[in-house]
Protein backbone atom coordinates (compact mmCIF):
# COMPACT_ATOMS: atom_id res chain seq x y z
CA UNK A 1 0.00 0.00 0.00
CA UNK A 2 0.97 3.74 -0.90
CA UNK A 3 0.48 5.21 2.43
CA UNK A 4 0.04 8.61 2.56
CA UNK A 5 1.00 8.62 6.03
CA UNK A 6 5.16 9.48 5.60
CA UNK A 7 5.78 9.38 8.84
CA UNK A 8 3.82 9.03 12.40
CA UNK A 9 2.27 12.18 14.08
CA UNK A 10 4.04 12.41 17.40
CA UNK A 11 1.35 12.21 19.47
CA UNK A 12 -0.05 9.07 21.36
CA UNK A 13 -3.41 7.63 21.25
CA UNK A 14 -5.44 6.01 23.85
CA UNK A 15 -8.03 3.70 22.12
CA UNK A 16 -10.65 2.22 24.02
CA UNK A 17 -12.88 -0.81 22.58
CA UNK A 18 -15.21 -3.33 23.83
CA UNK A 19 -14.29 -5.60 21.07
CA UNK A 20 -10.69 -6.89 19.75
CA UNK A 21 -9.66 -6.37 16.52
CA UNK A 22 -10.33 -9.58 14.83
CA UNK A 23 -10.76 -10.72 11.30
CA UNK A 24 -14.07 -12.35 11.80
CA UNK A 25 -16.82 -10.54 12.44
CA UNK A 26 -18.19 -6.98 11.67
CA UNK A 27 -17.20 -4.98 14.66
CA UNK A 28 -13.96 -6.69 15.57
CA UNK A 29 -12.98 -6.12 11.87
CA UNK A 30 -13.89 -2.50 11.43
CA UNK A 31 -11.92 -2.31 14.99
CA UNK A 32 -8.89 -4.60 13.56
CA UNK A 33 -8.85 -1.70 10.18
CA UNK A 34 -8.87 1.27 12.71
CA UNK A 35 -6.24 0.32 14.75
CA UNK A 36 -3.49 -0.51 12.12
CA UNK A 37 -4.84 3.22 10.92
CA UNK A 38 -3.96 4.79 14.44
CA UNK A 39 -0.80 2.36 14.56
CA UNK A 40 0.59 4.44 11.20
CA UNK A 41 -0.56 7.75 12.35
CA UNK A 42 0.63 8.12 16.00
CA UNK A 43 4.09 6.95 17.14
CA UNK A 44 1.99 4.95 19.69
CA UNK A 45 -1.56 3.41 20.61
CA UNK A 46 -2.24 2.14 23.83
CA UNK A 47 -5.66 -0.39 23.34
CA UNK A 48 -8.07 -0.66 26.36
CA UNK A 49 -10.31 -3.98 25.65
CA UNK A 50 -13.23 -3.99 27.81
CA UNK A 51 -14.29 -7.78 27.18
CA UNK A 52 -14.87 -11.23 28.54
CA UNK A 53 -11.47 -12.71 27.04
CA UNK A 54 -8.06 -11.92 26.48
CA UNK A 55 -6.81 -10.29 23.42
CA UNK A 56 -6.34 -13.92 21.36
CA UNK A 57 -3.86 -11.92 19.08
CA UNK A 58 -2.19 -9.42 21.15
CA UNK A 59 1.27 -10.51 20.41
CA UNK A 60 0.39 -10.40 16.53
CA UNK A 61 -0.36 -6.54 17.41
CA UNK A 62 2.43 -6.09 20.27
CA UNK A 63 5.07 -7.24 17.68
CA UNK A 64 4.06 -3.88 15.30
CA UNK A 65 6.43 -2.05 18.68
CA UNK A 66 4.10 0.59 18.48
CA UNK A 67 0.84 -0.95 20.24
CA UNK A 68 0.21 -1.92 23.53
CA UNK A 69 -2.64 -3.63 24.34
CA UNK A 70 -4.42 -3.54 28.32
CA UNK A 71 -7.03 -5.72 29.25
CA UNK A 72 -10.02 -4.63 31.13
CA UNK A 73 -12.40 -7.56 32.10
CA UNK A 74 -15.62 -7.61 31.85
CA UNK A 75 -18.85 -9.93 32.69
CA UNK A 76 -21.69 -9.62 29.97
CA UNK A 77 -24.42 -10.29 31.88
CA UNK A 78 -27.93 -11.47 30.45
CA UNK A 79 -30.32 -8.96 28.37
CA UNK A 80 -32.89 -9.69 31.28
CA UNK A 81 -30.61 -8.90 33.91
CA UNK A 82 -29.04 -6.00 31.98
CA UNK A 83 -32.71 -4.54 31.22
CA UNK A 84 -33.81 -4.79 35.44
CA UNK A 85 -30.96 -2.94 36.52
CA UNK A 86 -31.75 0.07 34.41
CA UNK A 87 -35.76 0.17 35.28
CA UNK A 88 -35.35 3.20 37.52
CA UNK A 89 -32.29 4.52 35.66
CA UNK A 90 -31.79 7.13 33.48
CA UNK A 91 -29.10 4.87 31.25
CA UNK A 92 -30.18 2.24 28.72
CA UNK A 93 -29.44 -1.80 29.56
CA UNK A 94 -26.90 -1.69 27.08
CA UNK A 95 -24.22 -0.26 28.60
CA UNK A 96 -24.86 -1.81 32.03
CA UNK A 97 -22.26 -4.64 31.58
CA UNK A 98 -19.63 -1.94 31.25
CA UNK A 99 -20.58 0.37 34.00
CA UNK A 100 -19.08 -0.90 37.12
CA UNK A 101 -17.35 1.14 39.60
CA UNK A 102 -14.73 -1.56 38.97
CA UNK A 103 -14.60 -1.10 35.80
CA UNK A 104 -14.19 2.79 35.33
CA UNK A 105 -11.67 2.82 38.17
CA UNK A 106 -9.27 0.30 36.25
CA UNK A 107 -9.91 2.49 32.88
CA UNK A 108 -8.95 5.77 34.66
CA UNK A 109 -5.91 4.18 36.08
CA UNK A 110 -4.24 2.55 33.26
CA UNK A 111 -4.76 6.25 31.72
CA UNK A 112 -3.24 7.55 34.38
CA UNK A 113 -0.19 5.38 34.15
CA UNK A 114 0.38 5.18 30.65
CA UNK A 115 -0.14 9.23 29.76
CA UNK A 116 3.45 10.69 28.28
CA UNK A 117 4.64 13.92 29.66
CA UNK A 118 5.68 16.51 27.06
CA UNK A 119 3.74 14.88 23.85
CA UNK A 120 -0.09 15.49 22.45
CA UNK A 121 -2.36 12.71 23.53
CA UNK A 122 -6.11 11.88 22.14
CA UNK A 123 -8.54 9.80 23.22
CA UNK A 124 -10.98 7.47 20.90
CA UNK A 125 -13.57 5.49 21.52
CA UNK A 126 -14.90 3.12 19.39
CA UNK A 127 -18.50 2.83 19.47
CA UNK A 128 -21.19 4.57 21.71
CA UNK A 129 -22.18 2.30 24.14
CA UNK A 130 -18.43 2.69 25.45
CA UNK A 131 -19.25 6.86 25.54
CA UNK A 132 -20.15 6.68 28.93
CA UNK A 133 -16.69 6.65 30.19
CA UNK A 134 -16.38 10.51 29.14
CA UNK A 135 -17.89 11.69 32.13
CA UNK A 136 -15.12 10.51 34.15
CA UNK A 137 -12.16 11.14 31.16
CA UNK A 138 -13.16 14.36 31.22
CA UNK A 139 -13.71 15.08 34.30
CA UNK A 140 -9.95 13.97 35.20
CA UNK A 141 -8.55 15.13 31.69
CA UNK A 142 -10.66 17.73 30.08
CA UNK A 143 -7.14 19.20 28.24
CA UNK A 144 -7.47 16.02 26.12
CA UNK A 145 -9.55 15.78 23.06
CA UNK A 146 -11.71 13.12 22.79
CA UNK A 147 -13.27 11.54 19.69
CA UNK A 148 -16.03 8.83 19.61
CA UNK A 149 -16.40 6.86 16.45
CA UNK A 150 -20.16 5.27 16.20
CA UNK A 151 -20.13 1.79 14.38
CA UNK A 152 -23.97 2.46 13.82
CA UNK A 153 -27.39 4.21 15.28
CA UNK A 154 -28.32 2.01 18.77
CA UNK A 155 -31.86 3.73 18.57
CA UNK A 156 -32.28 2.90 14.77
CA UNK A 157 -30.80 -0.12 15.13
CA UNK A 158 -33.74 -1.58 17.42
CA UNK A 159 -36.11 0.37 15.89
CA UNK A 160 -39.53 -1.17 15.91
CA UNK A 161 -39.11 -3.40 18.73
CA UNK A 162 -41.48 -1.06 20.58
CA UNK A 163 -44.19 -2.32 17.97
CA UNK A 164 -43.83 -6.21 18.60
CA UNK A 165 -44.44 -8.84 20.72
CA UNK A 166 -46.69 -8.83 24.03
CA UNK A 167 -47.77 -5.79 25.70
CA UNK A 168 -45.35 -5.23 28.56
CA UNK A 169 -42.27 -6.34 25.83
CA UNK A 170 -43.78 -3.35 23.92
CA UNK A 171 -43.75 -1.03 26.50
CA UNK A 172 -40.52 -2.27 28.04
CA UNK A 173 -38.64 -1.39 24.40
CA UNK A 174 -40.47 1.94 23.98
CA UNK A 175 -38.81 3.22 27.60
CA UNK A 176 -35.85 1.58 26.73
CA UNK A 177 -35.71 3.21 22.95
CA UNK A 178 -36.33 6.84 24.82
CA UNK A 179 -33.16 6.64 26.83
CA UNK A 180 -31.30 5.33 24.15
CA UNK A 181 -31.96 8.11 22.34
CA UNK A 182 -31.09 10.56 24.88
CA UNK A 183 -27.52 8.43 25.51
CA UNK A 184 -27.07 8.76 21.92
CA UNK A 185 -27.05 12.83 22.05
CA UNK A 186 -25.48 13.19 25.80
CA UNK A 187 -22.56 10.80 23.62
CA UNK A 188 -22.51 13.57 20.90
CA UNK A 189 -22.49 16.55 23.49
CA UNK A 190 -19.33 14.93 25.56
CA UNK A 191 -17.28 14.16 22.99
CA UNK A 192 -14.97 16.89 21.20
CA UNK A 193 -15.50 14.92 18.03
CA UNK A 194 -18.33 12.30 16.68
CA UNK A 195 -17.71 10.18 13.61
CA UNK A 196 -20.18 8.21 11.85
CA UNK A 197 -19.19 5.26 10.40
CA UNK A 198 -21.06 5.76 6.85
CA UNK A 199 -22.99 9.01 4.34
CA UNK A 200 -26.13 7.09 5.97
CA UNK A 201 -25.87 7.45 9.08
CA UNK A 202 -24.45 10.64 9.51
CA UNK A 203 -27.98 11.78 7.51
CA UNK A 204 -29.80 9.70 9.79
CA UNK A 205 -27.71 11.50 12.72
CA UNK A 206 -29.46 14.38 11.80
CA UNK A 207 -32.95 13.65 10.43
CA UNK A 208 -33.55 11.46 13.47
CA UNK A 209 -31.80 12.82 16.62
CA UNK A 210 -30.39 16.19 15.43
CA UNK A 211 -26.70 14.98 15.90
CA UNK A 212 -24.08 16.73 13.66
CA UNK A 213 -21.24 14.28 13.19
CA UNK A 214 -17.70 15.67 12.31
CA UNK A 215 -17.15 13.37 9.73
CA UNK A 216 -16.95 9.89 8.38
CA UNK A 217 -14.52 7.40 9.44
CA UNK A 218 -15.37 4.32 7.33
CA UNK A 219 -13.51 0.84 7.22
CA UNK A 220 -10.95 -0.74 5.42
CA UNK A 221 -11.46 -4.99 4.59
CA UNK A 222 -8.28 -6.66 3.59
CA UNK A 223 -9.36 -6.75 -0.50
CA UNK A 224 -6.78 -9.53 -1.14
CA UNK A 225 -7.86 -11.57 1.21
CA UNK A 226 -11.17 -12.37 -0.90
CA UNK A 227 -9.24 -12.01 -4.31
CA UNK A 228 -8.68 -15.67 -4.98
CA UNK A 229 -12.42 -16.88 -3.49
CA UNK A 230 -14.07 -19.06 -6.05
CA UNK A 231 -17.52 -19.09 -7.73
CA UNK A 232 -18.98 -21.56 -6.13
CA UNK A 233 -22.02 -23.64 -7.08
CA UNK A 234 -24.99 -21.83 -8.16
CA UNK A 235 -27.28 -23.97 -6.62
CA UNK A 236 -25.86 -23.22 -3.64
CA UNK A 237 -27.34 -20.12 -1.58
CA UNK A 238 -24.73 -19.00 1.64
CA UNK A 239 -25.01 -16.37 4.25
CA UNK A 240 -22.35 -15.60 6.85
CA UNK A 241 -22.91 -13.74 10.38
CA UNK A 242 -23.68 -14.31 14.20
CA UNK A 243 -27.16 -14.67 14.86
CA UNK A 244 -28.52 -12.55 17.26
CA UNK A 245 -31.64 -10.27 18.12
CA UNK A 246 -31.61 -8.83 14.99
CA UNK A 247 -29.86 -10.61 12.30
CA UNK A 248 -31.38 -13.79 13.46
CA UNK A 249 -34.77 -12.22 13.00
CA UNK A 250 -34.13 -11.87 9.25
CA UNK A 251 -32.57 -15.19 8.51
CA UNK A 252 -35.60 -16.66 10.21
CA UNK A 253 -38.29 -14.73 8.37
CA UNK A 254 -36.37 -15.94 4.95
CA UNK A 255 -36.06 -19.71 6.01
CA UNK A 256 -40.05 -19.38 6.90
CA UNK A 257 -41.46 -17.29 3.86
CA UNK A 258 -38.69 -17.69 0.84
CA UNK A 259 -36.89 -20.88 1.56
CA UNK A 260 -39.46 -23.43 0.43
CA UNK A 261 -40.50 -21.26 -2.57
CA UNK A 262 -36.73 -21.52 -3.69
CA UNK A 263 -36.71 -25.52 -2.81
CA UNK A 264 -39.89 -25.80 -5.06
CA UNK A 265 -38.13 -24.04 -8.26
CA UNK A 266 -35.11 -25.96 -7.50
CA UNK A 267 -34.58 -29.08 -5.96
CA UNK A 268 -30.85 -29.34 -5.50
CA UNK A 269 -30.87 -25.88 -3.92
CA UNK A 270 -28.98 -25.54 -0.16
CA UNK A 271 -29.26 -23.17 1.86
CA UNK A 272 -25.46 -22.75 3.80
CA UNK A 273 -25.32 -20.35 6.89
CA UNK A 274 -21.90 -19.94 9.19
CA UNK A 275 -21.57 -18.15 12.00
CA UNK A 276 -22.31 -18.61 15.77
CA UNK A 277 -25.63 -20.29 16.20
CA UNK A 278 -26.53 -21.04 12.97
CA UNK A 279 -25.94 -24.92 13.97
CA UNK A 280 -29.29 -24.05 15.27
CA UNK A 281 -30.92 -24.00 11.69
CA UNK A 282 -29.65 -27.10 10.08
CA UNK A 283 -32.64 -29.02 8.69
CA UNK A 284 -31.48 -31.69 6.19
CA UNK A 285 -35.03 -32.28 5.03
CA UNK A 286 -35.22 -29.12 3.83
CA UNK A 287 -31.48 -28.63 2.54
CA UNK A 288 -30.30 -26.06 5.37
CA UNK A 289 -26.82 -27.00 6.46
CA UNK A 290 -25.81 -24.70 9.48
CA UNK A 291 -22.13 -24.88 10.21
CA UNK A 292 -21.79 -22.74 13.28
CA UNK A 293 -18.80 -20.82 13.61
CA UNK A 294 -16.05 -20.86 10.99
CA UNK A 295 -12.46 -20.16 11.67
CA UNK A 296 -12.07 -18.86 8.20
CA UNK A 297 -15.08 -17.01 6.12
CA UNK A 298 -13.58 -18.30 3.06
CA UNK A 299 -14.47 -21.66 4.11
CA UNK A 300 -18.42 -20.40 3.37
CA UNK A 301 -17.61 -18.13 0.72
CA UNK A 302 -16.56 -20.70 -1.53
CA UNK A 303 -19.34 -23.17 -1.40
CA UNK A 304 -21.45 -20.43 -3.10
CA UNK A 305 -22.74 -17.85 -5.83
CA UNK A 306 -25.59 -16.67 -4.34
CA UNK A 307 -25.08 -14.40 -0.97
CA UNK A 308 -28.18 -13.23 1.21
CA UNK A 309 -28.55 -10.95 3.65
CA UNK A 310 -31.97 -10.46 4.92
CA UNK A 311 -31.11 -8.38 7.92
CA UNK A 312 -34.13 -5.86 7.92
CA UNK A 313 -33.62 -4.38 11.11
CA UNK A 314 -30.75 -2.49 12.30
CA UNK A 315 -28.24 0.76 11.30
CA UNK A 316 -24.22 1.34 10.01
CA UNK A 317 -22.41 -0.99 7.27
CA UNK A 318 -23.26 -4.50 7.31
CA UNK A 319 -19.85 -5.43 6.46
CA UNK A 320 -20.73 -9.41 5.64
CA UNK A 321 -22.05 -7.63 2.73
CA UNK A 322 -18.91 -5.65 1.79
CA UNK A 323 -17.09 -8.97 2.02
CA UNK A 324 -19.55 -11.14 0.10
CA UNK A 325 -19.31 -8.27 -2.31
CA UNK A 326 -15.12 -8.45 -2.06
CA UNK A 327 -15.68 -12.19 -2.48
CA UNK A 328 -17.27 -11.65 -6.07
CA UNK A 329 -20.75 -13.14 -5.03
CA UNK A 330 -23.91 -12.06 -6.11
CA UNK A 331 -25.45 -10.63 -3.08
CA UNK A 332 -29.49 -10.47 -2.61
CA UNK A 333 -30.70 -8.29 0.48
CA UNK A 334 -32.80 -5.55 1.39
CA UNK A 335 -32.21 -1.96 2.27
CA UNK A 336 -30.55 -2.26 5.57
CA UNK A 337 -28.49 -4.58 4.27
CA UNK A 338 -26.94 -2.35 1.90
CA UNK A 339 -27.37 0.79 3.78
CA UNK A 340 -24.38 2.89 3.44
CA UNK A 341 -22.70 1.05 0.37
CA UNK A 342 -22.16 3.03 -2.52
CA UNK A 343 -23.74 0.68 -4.99
CA UNK A 344 -26.80 0.19 -7.42
CA UNK A 345 -29.54 -1.92 -7.12
CA UNK A 346 -29.57 -4.47 -10.00
CA UNK A 347 -25.72 -3.82 -10.81
CA UNK A 348 -23.54 -4.07 -7.72
CA UNK A 349 -26.06 -5.93 -6.05
CA UNK A 350 -29.66 -6.64 -5.58
CA UNK A 351 -32.14 -4.73 -3.37
CA UNK A 352 -35.48 -6.49 -2.75
CA UNK A 353 -37.86 -4.18 -0.34
CA UNK A 354 -40.01 -7.05 0.80
CA UNK A 355 -39.38 -10.95 1.18
CA UNK A 356 -42.08 -11.20 -0.99
CA UNK A 357 -39.45 -10.80 -3.93
CA UNK A 358 -36.83 -12.19 -2.38
CA UNK A 359 -37.71 -16.04 -3.02
CA UNK A 360 -37.69 -14.66 -7.09
CA UNK A 361 -34.95 -12.51 -7.11
CA UNK A 362 -33.16 -16.19 -5.34
CA UNK A 363 -34.67 -18.39 -8.26
CA UNK A 364 -34.47 -15.51 -11.03
CA UNK A 365 -30.24 -15.71 -10.60
CA UNK A 366 -30.25 -19.18 -10.22
CA UNK A 367 -31.54 -19.19 -13.32
CA UNK A 368 -29.16 -16.57 -14.77
CA UNK A 369 -25.56 -17.64 -14.66
CA UNK A 370 -23.89 -15.49 -16.86
CA UNK A 371 -26.13 -12.25 -14.80
CA UNK A 372 -25.23 -13.96 -11.58
CA UNK A 373 -21.51 -14.15 -12.52
CA UNK A 374 -21.77 -9.91 -13.82
CA UNK A 375 -22.97 -8.75 -10.72
CA UNK A 376 -20.41 -10.61 -8.45
CA UNK A 377 -17.62 -8.96 -11.04
CA UNK A 378 -18.96 -5.78 -10.63
CA UNK A 379 -19.33 -5.48 -6.47
CA UNK A 380 -15.67 -7.06 -6.54
CA UNK A 381 -14.53 -3.82 -8.56
CA UNK A 382 -16.82 -1.61 -6.48
CA UNK A 383 -15.59 -3.11 -3.25
CA UNK A 384 -12.11 -3.26 -3.49
CA UNK A 385 -12.05 0.38 -4.64
CA UNK A 386 -14.45 1.62 -2.03
CA UNK A 387 -12.94 -0.38 0.91
CA UNK A 388 -9.24 -0.09 0.11
CA UNK A 389 -6.81 1.31 3.02
CA UNK A 390 -5.62 4.11 0.47
CA UNK A 391 -9.44 5.29 0.30
CA UNK A 392 -9.73 4.97 4.24
CA UNK A 393 -6.50 6.52 5.01
CA UNK A 394 -7.03 9.52 3.03
CA UNK A 395 -10.66 9.81 4.78
CA UNK A 396 -9.17 9.28 8.17
CA UNK A 397 -6.45 11.44 8.25
CA UNK A 398 -8.52 14.90 8.00
CA UNK A 399 -10.20 13.89 11.15
CA UNK A 400 -7.37 12.74 13.05
CA UNK A 401 -5.77 15.95 12.30
CA UNK A 402 -8.87 17.89 13.25
CA UNK A 403 -8.68 15.94 16.39
CA UNK A 404 -5.32 16.82 17.59
CA UNK A 405 -5.47 20.46 16.75
CA UNK A 406 -8.78 20.76 18.82
CA UNK A 407 -7.42 21.20 22.38
CA UNK A 408 -3.94 21.82 24.37
CA UNK A 409 -2.66 18.54 25.31
CA UNK A 410 -0.25 17.34 27.90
Amino acid sequence: MNSIIHQPNDAVLIYISSTWPLINGGGPLAVKSSLELYNRYFSHVYFLGLEEYDCPNKEEFERQQKVTIHHVPIIREAKWARFAKSLFSPYPALIYQFRQPRIIEQVLNIIEQIIPKNKKVAIIIEDVPLAYLLEFIVRYYPNIPTAVRSQNIISKAFDGFDKEGLFASRIAWSYELSKIRNFEKNARKMADKFWAISNQDEKDYMERLEIACDGILGIDVETERYSLVSYGSLSNVINIGRVDLRKGAGLSKFIDECWKRILQKNNRASLVLAGHGTENYTNKVNHIIGLGAVGDDRELLNQGMIFVNPQYIGSGIKIKTIIAMLAGKAVITTPVGSEGIPGVSGEHFIVVDSFEYFAEAVIDLMNNEKRAIEIGRKARELATHVYSKQNFESQAVKLLDDLLSDKVTI
